[in-house]
């Protein structure tokens, strides 16, 4: 008789499996970083390298930590959360083009309290080294996106290719920065057609 494969889900607490889908998702985005860039000979010495220190996925760490001359520091995150009336933050529920704090207009009128931008303000605080010298991207999930959208404070010149469009924001007041929110795999094209300056040293 065959195990039931939804027993492996009670072996598991919500938050460990909770942690094992984010892990799992940055994997698959790393993997598609590393094939967009045409990269797989690197990608087949971190493996290894993670191999040896008993580590079977891939991270964004270990990419900006092998790559520090890369344009972005990358990151990413599934997670959305939201600020509610009595200024609560509350955890999203279900994807983000479902969600009401996340409709268009709501990128217009209220952009640093999209579901994504708690994350992205997380990852902020946790990545300063990282971020000292470059610009920091985080990639979340978008419906009609296959590998997601990038939320990054890089310059839109530098990063947005021409012909194609982006969300920006234009920081002022005590939120200084900008930040463009454009589709991850337009990023990556970009960087590795034009280039950018950047090689694999």
């Amino acid at each position: 008789m065959s195990e039931n494969p939804f027993h492996a889900l009670k072996k598991q607490s919500v938050e460990a499996w909770k942690a094992d889908t984010e892990n799992k998702f940055e994997s698959s985005h790393v993997h598609h970083t590393f094939q967009r860039l045409k990269l797989d000979v690197e990608e087949r010495a971190l493996r290894k390298e993670l191999k040896e220190q008993d580590l079977e996925l891939l991270t964004f760490r270990a990419f900006n930590s092998r790559f520090p001359t890369f344009p972005i520091a990358l990151s990413c995150s599934r997670n959305m959360a939201y600020t509610d009336r009595k200024g609560n933050v509350v955890a999203a529920r279900g994807p983000l083009h479902t969600l009401a704090e996340a409709v268009h207009p709501q990128w217009f009128k209220k952009f640093m309290s999209l579901p994504f931008m708690y994350a992205y303000r997380e990852i902020w605080d946790s990545m300063v080294t990282e971020r000292a010298f470059r610009p920091l991207g985080m990639v979340f999930p978008r419906k009609g996106f296959q590998q997601g959208l990038i939320v990054h404070n890089g310059d839109v010149e530098k990063f947005v290719p021409a012909g194609s469009s982006c969300h920006l924001y234009v920081g002022g007041g005590d939120k200084k920065m900008s930040l463009v929110v454009q589709p991850f795999t337009g990023l990556l094209d970009h960087i590795h057609d034009k280039g950018n300056g950047w090689k694999p040293s």
